[in-house]
């Protein structure tokens, strides 16, 4: 059995090592293209959001790479989001497709049940794959968080990014954990051999909304690379290794987790809409009083949830005086007009800080 899995930001490095136990081989698609976004947007309706637009064109890669087996995780709430991966196995099994469809049940128990029915090994062999994607999930989160805090320092342009990419190479090709474990002060040394110069006094910018479009770097225009060459310190409100593991509450904990967000937001919207919406409520009053001087929120164009949370933030912006920038991503979304709003949001706050 050969897995394919859509792509999202990082996720890939994890879920290679978390899928060995399911199959033979794992079919990682390669990264999403126009050509990849295309075919999605060709088969799929024109209102669907743009997220099962890009992950259907990643599926297709992998059967085309070989895949005989495609997997997704089922959601339990509102967001359309969950049912992405059954409509988008129908569409290309009705274009004639033939593979084996594995939809793992979106509440822990239903997830966990669908995993042992599926693995080829016992329970200890599992868990040690579980245990290598815990490890290398870490050490990604470690690595996106080292070199967003270096970019806006950095004294050579792009070194960030080249240090960035060695040390996912690394982890990706490590498979023990003692290896992983030895390599986390390595990647710490090697931020910090990049020259700096703390003299700098970055913008600090937090960066939410739909998850997909916060983290794949494609379909956002790598906006958080960009931001970090433009000397902007950017914060995104969720990272790759708090999504996969989300089941044991990983994104909930700490002063900016997602359990301080919904408290800040209910007194503008009480309950969960689906999706993020109400995240992004509570994310833009949580960046003010965490001292933030922006925040960029991206949508797909036609997400629903953040649609309705998206006036609401507007107005929190304003009762809470901090500036506030949204995109409605789709692809029909181009990077010129993307970057010249983003420029422009950048050179308003430069202005508002120098003034006060």
């Amino acid at each position: 059995m050969k897995i394919g899995f859509p792509h999202m930001g990082n996720i890939y490095i994890a879920m290679e090592t978390f899928l060995k136990p399911f199959c033979t081989s794992v079919i990682t698609p390669p990264r999403p293209t126009r050509k990849s976004v295309e075919f999605g947007v060709r088969h799929c309706s024109e209102f669907t959001c743009f997220p099962m637009k890009g992950t259907l064109g990643d599926l297709l890669m992998a059967l085309e790479g070989g895949a005989d087996t495609l997997i997704w995780f089922e959601g339990t709430w509102s967001c359309r989001f969950g049912y992405y991966g059954r409509i988008q196995h129908q569409i290309l099994k009705d274009m004639g497709y033939k593979f084996n469809s594995v939809i793992l049940g979106g509440d822990l128990k239903t997830a966990i049940k669908d995993i042992l029915r599926n693995a080829r090994f016992k329970i200890p062999e599992l868990m040690k794959y579980i245990r290598l994607s815990w490890y290398k999930s870490k050490l990604v989160e470690l690595t996106e968080n080292l070199s967003r805090k270096t970019a806006p320092y950095q004294k050579n342009p792009r070194e960030t990014k080249r240090v960035a990419d060695k040390a996912f190479k690394m982890i990706r090709e490590s498979e023990n954990i003692s290896k992983l474990k030895r390599l986390s002060p390595k990647i710490e040394s090697m931020f910090n051999s990049i020259p700096k110069d703390n003299t700098r006094e970055p913008l600090k910018i937090w960066l939410m909304g739909e998850v997909y479009m916060v983290l794949e770097p494609e379909f956002n225009f790598r906006l958080v690379e960009y931001l970090g060459e433009h000397e902007v310190l950017v914060t995104p409100y969720i990272n790759v290794h708090e999504w996969l593991f989300r089941f044991i509450g990983t994104h909930k904990r700490g002063e900016n987790g997602e359990n301080v967000a919904k408290k800040l937001a209910k007194p503008y919207l009480p309950y969960c809409l689906g999706g993020e919406g109400q995240n992004s409520i509570g994310y833009t009053i949580l960046a003010k009083k965490r001292g933030y001087d922006g925040v960029i929120h991206l949508r797909p164009f036609t997400c629903m949830t953040e649609n309705v949370a998206h006036p609401i933030i507007h107005n929190i912006s304003q009762e809470y005086e901090i500036p506030l920038i949204s995109f409605a991503l789709d692809e029909h979304t181009e990077n010129v007009g993307f970057f010249t709003r983003v420029e422009a949001f950048l050179e308003l706050i430069h202005q508002r800080r120098w003034y006060r």
